[in-house]
C-alpha cells in the first residue's frame, strides 16, 4: 500500500471529523485495482467476491457497477448486497449454515446459484425447488484430502465446508430431477502468495473432480476453484500479480478442457484499498518492549489476534 500526498490530505480532513477510530476506503484505488483484474479477462472465467471480506454498501456498489458476481453466506450478507442494487443473477450462496427456510429464501430472492454443502442440503434445495415449480442451478462442495498443509481455511484439516469425495459418492444425483447440478466448488485454503502452490493446488483439484464428475455422470460445466490468492501483511512483501494468476487459470482450463472457471477473489479484492486510522493513547515499554496502545479494539482488528500478524 502506498499512501501518496492526496490520500493523506483526504485521510487528514477525515480525521478532523471525527472524535473516535474510523476506516477509511479509498474507491477509486479499488476502481483501479479491479480494472486491473478485470480488463483482458478470459471471457471464460469469471470473478466472484465473497461479501463477508467487506460488506460496506459503497464497496458493493463499486463491485456491481464493474460486473462482479457476488459470494454471500448468510442471510444478512444476501440483504446487504440486494440493498446494494446486485441481482440474484449475479449472487452464489455458499456455506455450511443453510436452513430449508434459507434455501428457499434464497430462491425466493433469484440467487442464480447454491453451493451444496451437504445431502441435507442437496435434499432441502431439491424440495423446495419443487414447491416453487423450478430448477436451480447448484455446485456441490468437495473437501479434498491432502497429505499435509494447513490453511484458515482448512487444508488438509476436517471442516464444515462440504463433503469428501467418499461421502458424495453414495448419492444417487438423479434422485434429485428439481436441480441441474452445474459443476463444483471447491476451496480449503487461503492467503497464498506462491503462484507455484496455486498451480498445484487447482491441478490437483480439477483432476480429482473429472474423476469424480465421470464416475457420477455429472457436469462439469463450471469448476469453481474458490480463492487462495494472498495479500502481504508487511511492508516488504510484494503482492501477487493477477496476470500471472490470469495464466494459471488459462492453462488449467486449457490443459483439462475446462468450459468455465469460477474464481472468488476475497480479501484481494479490498485489502490495499483500506485504511484503520486510530489515536495512540500510550507508549511504554514492559520488561525491555516497548509497546503502543491504541483507542481501536480488538473488534476492528481481530485477524491481527487470531493469526499474530502484525498490520503495518
Amino acid at each position: 500500500m502506498y499512501l501518496n500526498q492526496h490520500l493523506i490530505n483526504k485521510i487528514e480532513e477525515t480525521i478532523k471529523r471525527f472524535d473516535s477510530s474510523f476506516f477509511f476506503y479509498d474507491l477509486d484505488a479499488l476502481r483501479d485495482h479491479l480494472k486491473n483484474v478485470s480488463d483482458s479477462l478470459d471471457p471464460d472465467i469469471k470473478l466472484w467476491y465473497a461479501c463477508k471480506a467487506n460488506p460496506m454498501s459503497a464497496v458493493l456498489k463499486v463491485l456491481r457497477n464493474m460486473k462482479f458476481g457476488v459470494d454471500v453466506a448468510s442471510s444478512g450478507e444476501l440483504h446487504q448486497v440486494m440493498n446494494a442494487g446486485i441481482k440474484g443473477e449475479n449472487i452464489i450462496a455458499t456455506g455450511p449454515g443453510k436452513s430449508k427456510d434459507y434455501l428457499k429464501h434464497l430462491l425466493i430472492n433469484n440467487v442464480q446459484t447454491i453451493v451444496l454443502e451437504s445431502i441435507n442440503q442437496l435434499e432441502w434445495l431439491n424440495e423446495v425447488s419443487l414447491e416453487l415449480g423450478i430448477k436451480t442451478n447448484a455446485l456441490v462442495r468437495i473437501q479434498l484430502d491432502w497429505e499435509e498443509g494447513k490453511s484458515v481455511l482448512g487444508g488438509d484439516a476436517i471442516t464444515p465446508f462440504g463433503l469428501g469425495i467418499k461421502d458424495w459418492d453414495i448419492v444417487n444425483f438423479k434422485n434429485f430431477p428439481h436441480l441441474n447440478i452445474k459443476g463444483f466448488h471447491v476451496f480449503q485454503w487461503g492467503n497464498i502468495m506462491e503462484t507455484s502452490k496455486l498451480n498445484e493446488i487447482w491441478s490437483k483439484t480439477v483432476e480429482e473432480l473429472l474423476e469424480f464428475a465421470d464416475k457420477k455422470k455429472l457436469s462439469t460445466e463450471i469448476i469453481d476453484l474458490g480463492g487462495g490468492l494472498g495479500v502481504p501483511y508487511d511492508l516488504k512483501s510484494k503482492g501477487i500479480e493477477f496476470n500471472q494468476v490470469h495464466q494459471i487459470l488459462k492453462d488449467v482450463k486449457n490443459k483439462y478442457h475446462l468450459k468455465t472457471i469460477w474464481m472468488e477473489l476475497g480479501r484481494y479484492t479490498v485489502a490495499e484499498c483500506g485504511y484503520y486510522i486510530t489515536k495512540i493513547i500510550d507508549i511504554k515499554e514492559v520488561r525491555g518492549q516497548k509497546l503502543v496502545v491504541t483507542e481501536g479494539g480488538i473488534n476492528h482488528a481481530a485477524r491481527v489476534a487470531l493469526t499474530g500478524q502484525a498490520f503495518p
